[in-house]
């Protein structure tokens, strides 16, 4: 009895071993399809290695992530669609069901993760169902962690559905925390389709910042508010602010490359060129002192075309640790938007 015991254990340990192993390889295989998916250029062949890849393992959530990006992708998504929506713009008919399919599956999966929302909203608000897409993002906006993609789509949509003062509240809040939006195509697409807007929106974000600086004096909020004065032209307030901020924090690049731009409007090109190398060098992947220095020569334009690589657009795929640290493609929707709402590469 003790002996057919102990054949049962150990056919049980082999079958399972077996079975382990099985898995281990089927899982093997289709991560090398995903991580080949990702390598080749040919959208079509991404799209059915991913599938694949899906087919072999049904419950990675990155597969059906990345195959919603590939859709995206194969379909010309891009920051046009999105900017010719505002102007009654229709939705590209070439979009694929899948990409629906797949938008709404993983929402499902992750119903509390911003970004996700912020996909679905943005494919409801394609297909012009803004109360729908409002419905779903705009409880997010109202979290102390919320993205600029997210309360900007927020107050899009408002703006879309006729609610304006829920649109500037939203614009507005956006501009405060991540004031370098004034310097992206879509504020300057919102200054031209609709200026009221677009300047009770950065006027409230002035008047808050200040108010808080008033009552912090915090070196931080005071560059924030010093940008907005540069946006708005008022020189010599923003000059005045900047210049007492990098006597306290010496380390804002961001605020040594936009007092650089103050110099340079002043028409002091050699402080203006200093500035710009103390900015370049506190951060030399920032897009914006580099593309000053590649102007001006001092950088070659390489560096400039090495930067537009790894722009926003292309960044923004990577979602660290969401799942047990591994790096995640969310959709190129929300990537290309990003860059759509952030400072942008010049030509």
């Amino acid at each position: 009895m003790k002996r057919k015991f102990r054949f049962t254990i150990i056919v049980s340990m082999v079958l399972l071993f077996e079975a382990l192993y099985s898995l281990i390889i089927v899982q093997n295989s289709a991560e090398k399809k995903n991580l080949y998916a990702c390598s080749v250029t040919d959208m079509e062949k991404s799209v059915a290695l991913e599938k694949k890849a899906i087919k072999l393992n049904e419950l990675n959530p990155l597969y059906k992530l990345n195959l919603c990006c590939f859709y995206a992708k194969l379909d010309s998504i891009d920051s046009d669609l999105f900017k010719s929506l505002a102007a009654g713009g229709n939705r590209n008919e070439r979009l694929d069901y899948s990409l629906d399919e797949l938008v709404g599956d993983i929402y499902s999966m992750f119903p509390y993760e911003p970004v996700f929302a912020l996909n679905y909203s943005l494919n409801a608000m394609m297909k012009g169902h803004y109360a729908a897409a409002l419905e779903v993002l705009e409880p997010f906006a109202g979290e102390s962690y919320s993205t600029r993609e997210v309360l900007l789509v927020t107050g899009w949509l408002n703006e879309l559905t006729g609610n304006r003062d829920a649109a500037a509240y939203y614009f507005s809040k956006a501009i405060e925390r991540f004031t370098d939006i004034t310097e992206s195509r879509f504020f300057a697409d919102l200054r031209r389709n609709d200026s009221a807007l677009a300047e009770q929106s950065l006027t409230t974000a002035v008047k808050k910042l200040k108010d808080e600086y008033d009552r912090t004096e915090d070196p931080l909020v005071a560059a924030r508010l010093g940008k907005l004065y540069y946006t708005m032209g008022d020189l010599d307030k923003s000059e005045s602010l900047m210049e007492w901020v990098l006597r306290e924090m010496p380390s804002l690049n961001r605020t040594w490359y936009y007092l650089g731009c103050i110099k340079e409007a002043r028409g002091d090109e050699d402080l203006a060129l200093e500035y710009f190398k103390r900015s370049y060098k506190l951060d030399e992947t920032d897009v914006l002192p580099i593309q000053k220095l590649v102007e001006k020569e001092v950088l070659k334009k390489y560096r400039m075309d090495m930067m537009a690589q790894y722009s926003a657009s292309d960044q923004s795929f990577r979602l660290e640790k969401l799942y047990g640290g591994n790096p995640i493609r969310f959709p190129y929707i929300v990537s290309d938007l990003e860059q759509y709402f952030s400072y942008t590469i010049t030509d």
